[in-house]
């Protein structure tokens, strides 16, 4: 696809030559020329020293980052729901079941059990533990947070009850918490007030608060994207966002309405706030292809295709205008490397 791009921004030099005029010269030993005839308008412009970037843009899709369903832990009728878009913290409701909150309890670990007294040993006991103390509930130090359900424990389950205002019977129902790695933003809804739920039906979908762009790369492409690379994310208004590439799926999979395997590459931005509170809508995402460093260039409008064949610049100066034969090699950015008797601050003459 570049070498195509290459050959059309070619054929589009040749013929904006062709448009703009005739230049006759001849060459000396030295391969310059002296313009006896054009019929060029012309400015100039400085030859530079860059680098010429080479990109490719792929569909991509800006959403908050990891999405989930909440499902019912156990039956009931839903009393009350988390506004759609909102933030739920540790300890805040994310639900209500029979008058009874389902609270956001901070960890990585479902809830797949009642805790209790009598309990086994394990990391959700810990793990409520943990919240336990930060939420502010063990203020003198008096629980040890490890993985046994012990009377301190209890006491401390009965003291947050006591906050909810529910039955402060000093165990943890399933169903009566959520645990999640982080705050949830509240997604769509997936049932209704009044509805009777069975356990596992989905009450809501929930993402963490903050925004990523998910790009679905071809594996054939997968050489453009390494973990660390800045990238930059385009809005469906055309707003540019800076952003850098924060994972690489290990695996290559399928995905319905694309032909060809892909690899799924998840990019961060750099200022999550401009990408608005946008959720699965379309952005382009630029990807680096190709890079010529700390190259001599041009506006590719400077280039002159000569008759016999190759290209020349034709150098401003106080003199007669001269060419100078140059050979050319990376494009980018409406700018063409040029390598020859030329160097950086000599001026070229381009169209008007």
């Amino acid at each position: 696809m570049r070498v195509l791009l290459r050959l059309v921004i070619v054929v589009a030099v040749v013929a904006a030559v062709a448009v703009g005029g005739v230049l006759v010269a001849t060459w000396d030993s030295d391969e310059q020329a002296t313009v006896t005839t054009t019929a060029r308008a012309a400015g100039s412009v400085e030859i530079i020293r860059t680098d010429l970037v080479d990109t490719e843009t792929f569909p991509a899709t800006l959403r908050y980052r990891e999405p989930r369903t909440i499902r019912a832990a156990s039956a009931g009728v839903v009393t009350g729901l988390a506004a759609e878009g909102g933030v739920v913290g540790r300890g805040e409701t994310l639900a209500e079941i029979d008058g009874a909150p389902v609270v956001l309890l901070l960890g990585e670990r479902p809830a797949w059990r009642r805790l209790a007294s009598g309990v086994a040993d394990g990391a959700d006991v810990r793990q409520l533990e943990e919240n336990l103390v930060a939420l502010g509930l063990d203020p003198d130090g008096e629980l040890t947070v490890d993985e046994d359900f012990t009377s301190v424990t209890a006491r401390l389950v009965r003291d947050w009850q006591d906050q909810l205002g529910v039955d402060d019977t000093g165990a943890v129902e399933l169903g009566a918490v959520v645990f999640l790695p982080g705050p949830a933003r509240v997604g769509a809804h997936q049932t209704e007030l009044g509805a009777s739920l069975a356990p596992g039906t989905p009450l809501l979908e929930v993402t963490g608060p903050d925004q990523e762009v998910v790009l679905e790369l071809p594996a054939d492409r997968q050489d453009l994207a390494r973990v660390g690379d800045e990238v930059k994310v385009e809005l469906a208004d055309g707003t540019p966002v800076a952003g850098r590439i924060a994972a690489i799926g290990a695996t290559a999979r399928t995905v319905p309405g694309v032909d060809e395997p892909v690899v799924e590459v998840t990019i961060e931005l750099d200022d999550p706030a401009a990408a608005g509170g946008l959720d699965e809508a379309p952005v382009d995402v630029e990807l680096e292809a190709d890079r010529a460093a700390g190259v001599l260039a041009v506006p590719v409008e400077a280039l002159l295709a000569l008759a016999e064949g190759g290209y020349a610049l034709e150098v401003a100066g106080d003199g007669p205008r001269r060419l100078v034969a140059v050979e050319i090699g990376a494009f980018a950015d409406g700018l063409v490397e040029v390598r020859g008797d030329v160097t950086a601050g000599m001026r070229v003459l381009v169209p008007g």
